[in-house]
């Protein structure tokens, strides 16, 4: 009886590092076209970038903030990110300000798994 619950347990399990699903869109259309209206005017991501979040987890972690930032239509925003779990503690690496496409992607960290979450 344990053994049968051992093998379903593992595998329901799916692999570590599995990447998302998740595809950018280009959500400029929507704008411009009167379906979507501006609701925030700031935003701030926060990424894991302690001991446990390394290698591919810490990619899948990078590819979804990567992808998330490819959505972003052409809005006046402030936007952040802050990292935590580094060696040097919680870091805000990027803002809070004017949202840039490509100064966000350029904050976001190459990689993670150092550091401890405290």
């Amino acid at each position: 009886m344990c053994v049968v619950l051992i093998l379903g347990g593992c595998a329901a399990r799916q692999p570590v590092g599995e990447s998302p699903s998740f595809k950018a869109i280009d959500l400029n259309p929507r704008i411009v076209s009167g379906d979507y209206v501006q609701k925030v005017d700031q935003f701030l991501v926060i990424l894991d970038v302690s001991g446990t979040a390394r290698g591919k987890k810490y990619q899948t972690a990078r590819g979804l903030v990567k992808n998330l930032n490819l959505t972003i239509p052409n809005l006046r925003l402030k936007a952040g990110i802050r990292v935590f779990g580094g060696e040097e503690g919680d870091q805000l690496v990027y803002g809070m300000v004017d949202y840039t496409r490509s100064g966000f992607e350029a904050a976001i960290p190459v990689s993670g798994g150092f550091g401890q979450s405290l």
